[in-house]
């Protein structure tokens, strides 16, 4: 899947985004804004790298990291749940995942949530990708616009 085919989707059906990346760093927003005409659909987006700005930011919960680990559905849940009350984007996808070379918790390298909400459905995706830190940050990437593809429907014309 290519993302700038699900991105011009987007574009063309006006559906708003938003993300809070974790893992990914800004990875998302970053393939978001390569496209033109992106401006009309991006609405914000937040790297919440730390705790403390998933804390702060998007209001997840301090004790659902302690209980269930940052890299964890709660969290992800909790994440794209803030990034919605945040920016009431069509849109929002959250990640959180563990790309090595350490882990979280009960996780293993590769370990990774997706929260997206649309059309006040949410849904988690995990996700368990095999690689080094990059290839698993791209296969993460590649992995969201297939899901947004999958969620808006393409039009490939």
């Amino acid at each position: 899947m290519n993302s700038e085919i699900a991105i011009k989707n987007l574009i063309n059906k006006n559906i708003t985004i938003s993300t809070a990346e974790s893992a990914t760093a800004g990875g998302i927003v970053s393939r978001i804004g390569d496209v033109a005409g992106a401006s009309n659909i991006l609405k914000e987006s937040f790297v919440t790298y730390s705790n403390e700005a998933k804390i702060r930011i998007l209001s997840v919960n301090e004790d659902t990291i302690n209980k269930y680990g940052v890299v964890s559905k709660e969290v992800a849940i909790e994440m794209v749940k803030g990034l919605y009350n945040i920016t009431h984007s069509d849109l929002c996808i959250s990640i959180t995942g563990s790309f090595g070379p350490t882990t979280y918790n009960n996780t293993e390298v590769g370990d990774v949530y997706i929260g997206m909400y649309y059309n006040n459905k949410l849904d988690v995706h995990f996700e368990n990708f095999i690689g080094d830190r990059l290839l698993i940050k791209e296969k993460t990437i590649n992995r969201v616009f297939e899901l947004i593809a999958d969620l808006i429907g393409l039009d490939y014309e």
